[in-house]
């Protein structure tokens, strides 16, 4: 008989989370402000994460790092936070323009490109913004188990 690999969510380990979220970024450079972060732990280990950073009353940075598929209730927690519990009405991400799958995931997730920051990343590589208002957010209304 098979056990099933026990998923949690983990809201109260930023620390823990954000350096986990940092070793997966290929070139990382710091979070910018104290970063606040929700963890996905899979059979004791995390394997997946979300980092917020760069507060403002308006908008929060997200950066999403991942080793396992994204569950659906990881998804409405990721967008829960800022936009119910923040009440941020923007959440965007700096992607290096190079990192093909995140623009894909994000623009999976309703991101929208925003711009581009010329040679901007740590490579001088260009960083597209991408961003998403509350309005756009259809992972608020899903069901989760």
């Amino acid at each position: 008989m098979t056990r099933a690999v026990r998923s949690r969510l983990i809201f109260d380990d930023h620390e823990r989370i954000a350096a986990w979220a940092a070793s997966r970024i290929k070139h990382f450079a710091g979070w910018g402000s104290a970063p606040k972060g929700i963890g996905y732990e899979l059979g004791g280990q995390i394997r997946g994460a979300v980092i917020y950073h760069n507060f403002t009353a308006a908008n929060v940075f997200a950066s999403i790092a991942m080793d396992a598929p994204i569950t659906r209730r990881f998804l409405y927690a990721i967008f829960f936070v800022p936009f119910q519990q923040w009440r941020v009405r923007h959440i965007s991400c700096a992607i290096e323009e190079s990192n093909i799958d995140s623009m894909r995931l994000c623009s999976r997730l309703g991101f929208t490109v925003e711009g581009r920051m010329r040679e901007s990343a740590i490579n001088a590589e260009d960083v597209i913004l991408m961003g998403m208002l509350k309005r756009e957010c259809a992972w608020l209304g899903i069901k989760v188990v």
